[in-house]
Parts: C-alpha cells; sequence; structure tokens
C-alpha cells in the first residue's frame, strides 16, 4: 500500500471512529485497514516519547489528589443498604417466588401421587 493511500485509509477509519463521518472503505480489504492501522501505531510509537514530569506538576498533583481525596471524605455518603437497595428487593421477590413455587410444586405432587392434600395422623 502507497504512502499517500495509507494515510487516506487511516485518515477515514479514524474519523469513522470518532463519529465524524461515515465508513466508506473505498475497496479496501480488511488486511489493508489493519496494515494501516498497524503502521500508525509504529509510526506514534516512534514519535511518542515518555516524558519525566517536573517537580512542580508533580507536587501540584500530589496536592491536588490530597485535596479531592479529603473533599470526598467529607462528603456525606449514601448508605451500603441505600446502595444495594434495589438488589435486596429483587433478591427478597426472588426467594418469596421460590419459596411459592416450591410450595406449590410440593402440593402438585402430593396431589398426583393420590395424597391428595391431607395430613397424616402421626
Amino acid at each position: 500500500m502507497d504512502r499517500r493511500r495509507e494515510v487516506e485509509t487511516v485518515t477515514a477509519y479514524t474519523d469513522h471512529l470518532l463519529g465524524l463521518r461515515p465508513w466508506a472503505p473505498g475497496g479496501l480489504s480488511r488486511e489493508d485497514r489493519v496494515w494501516g492501522l498497524l503502521e500508525l501505531a509504529s509510526h506514534l510509537h516512534g514519535l511518542l516519547m515518555p516524558v519525566k514530569p517536573d517537580a512542580d506538576f508533580r507536587r501540584r498533583l500530589h496536592g491536588d489528589l490530597i485535596l479531592a481525596a479529603q473533599a470526598h471524605e467529607f462528603e456525606p455518603g449514601t448508605s451500603r443498604l441505600r446502595q444495594h437497595r434495589k438488589g435486596i428487593i429483587i433478591g427478597a421477590l426472588l426467594g418469596s417466588v421460590a419459596s411459592v413455587a416450591g410450595v406449590a410444586i410440593a402440593l402438585f405432587l402430593r396431589h398426583r401421587q393420590g395424597g391428595g392434600g391431607h395430613i397424616a395422623a402421626a
């Protein structure tokens, strides 16, 4: 694939991924698109080099993170019961349904076996 076509393919495909325009592959195979993206990744890897942040940035970030954690600590939180209320209600409902279904099945089986639902004397 020539360089110009690679650039056009990658640009069109990334625009599609970002929702900027619909994807129109223009007859390119899936392999061509994959190779174009792999080549883009290779170019980006060569261009982007990790940098060590300066000390001022690290101090500011550290301070901001501590302030954010403290602010979060003092926010009124919701109780565990309130956070999981929906799950608790669904669990209780399913447990009740299972209990009723179990009793209904037991009565049905007893009736089918000729027990008639009568309780035998001990």
